[in-house]
C-alpha cells in the first residue's frame, strides 16, 4: 500500500452500507409526498430519512452558471407539492371556519356532558382576505405630496443651508 493513501478512509462494504443508511436512494417522492401533506420541510426530510440541508441542496440553484436539469425538476416537484399542501390547508380553514368542530361542552360527575359546535370567525376573514382582497384586506394608502398637490422636491435638489458663522473667543470670560 502506497505511503500517502490513509486506509481509513478507502471505501469498504460496511462503510458503504453506512452511507446508504445516512442517504436513502429514494429519498425524493417519500420527501415530495410528506411536504404534501404537512407543508414542513423538516417533518418531510425526517420522514424520508434525511436532514433537511440535503433537501435545500438537492434544490436548483439560481445563480449556478450550469442548469442542473434534475435539481430544476426537483425544484418543481417541491414547490407543486407546496402548493398542494397549502390547498389542503385551506380546504381545512374552510372546513373550521364554516362547517365547526365539535368540543366538549361541560362535564358531569366526571364525564363529558355535551359537544357544542364551534365556529372560526377569525379563518373566516383569513379566508376572506385570501380570495378578496381588495375588499377585506386593511389597505392602507398614503400619498406625500408637496404645497398644493405639487410633487415633493427630493432633498438633494435643494440648496444646503450654509453652515453658522464661527463665534470667535477672546479667552476673557
Amino acid at each position: 500500500m502506497s505511503a500517502d493513501v490513509n486506509p481509513t478512509t478507502l471505501p469498504t462494504p460496511k462503510r458503504a452500507r453506512k452511507r446508504a443508511k445516512r442517504f436513502p436512494r429514494n429519498w425524493k417522492p417519500v420527501f415530495l409526498a410528506e411536504l404534501a401533506r404537512t407543508c414542513n420541510v423538516t417533518a418531510a426530510a425526517k420522514k424520508a430519512g434525511i436532514h433537511r440541508d440535503t433537501a435545500y441542496a438537492a434544490r436548483a440553484n439560481p445563480l449556478a452558471e450550469v442548469a442542473d436539469p434534475e435539481a430544476e425538476a426537483f425544484t418543481r416537484a417541491w414547490d407543486t407539492a407546496l402548493e398542494e399542501g397549502v390547498d389542503t390547508l385551506e380546504l381545512e380553514a374552510h372546513r373550521r371556519a364554516f362547517k365547526g368542530v365539535l368540543e366538549p361542552a361541560g362535564w358531569y360527575q366526571g364525564k363529558a356532558g355535551g359537544k357544542v359546535r364551534r365556529y372560526s370567525d377569525t379563518l373566516a376573514i383569513f379566508l376572506l382576505k385570501a380570495h378578496r382582497p381588495e375588499k377585506y384586506r386593511e389597505n392602507v394608502h398614503q400619498e406625500l405630496t408637496g404645497a398644493g398637490g405639487a410633487p415633493l422636491v427630493p432633498i438633494s435638489v435643494i440648496e444646503p443651508v450654509p453652515p453658522a458663522p464661527a463665534i470667535e473667543h477672546t479667552g476673557a470670560e
